[in-house]
């Protein structure tokens, strides 16, 4: 094949394939080989990213306990309202450190 018929023959392919198409093409191809690697989770892997979200709810619902302190106590002295009525409060918030809301809202309601 000569220079000139193979220079025809990249002209001629060009032309027949449009650049939608062979971008459509390449775009399906990187997606299946994508998932071909990364493969189906093992049930380790799915235990182990379902603790590290446990790890980390439980995390942050500790930190809300501290919050919830700062704020009644704060409000608390706003309203200078007297300290045996805010520990009540102050015990309710105990509940969002086991990340139960539930019993968070009945102790509030609870309590007044």
């Amino acid at each position: 094949m000569g220079q000139q018929s193979f220079d025809a023959f990249t002209r001629q392919a060009a032309a027949e394939i449009s650049r939608r198409r062979s971008l459509a093409a390449l775009g399906g191809a990187g997606a299946a080989l994508a998932a071909g690697l990364a493969g189906p989770l093992g049930a380790d892997a799915r235990k182990s990213a379902a603790k590290k979200a446990k790890k980390k709810i439980r995390k942050k619902c500790k930190k809300q306990v501290g919050q919830c302190k700062t704020f009644i106590q704060n409000l608390c002295e706003e309203q200078n309202t007297e300290p045996e009525e805010c520990e009540d409060v102050l015990e309710c918030c105990e509940f969002l450190g086991q990340c139960n809301t539930t019993a968070f809202l009945q102790c509030l309601v609870a309590v007044q």
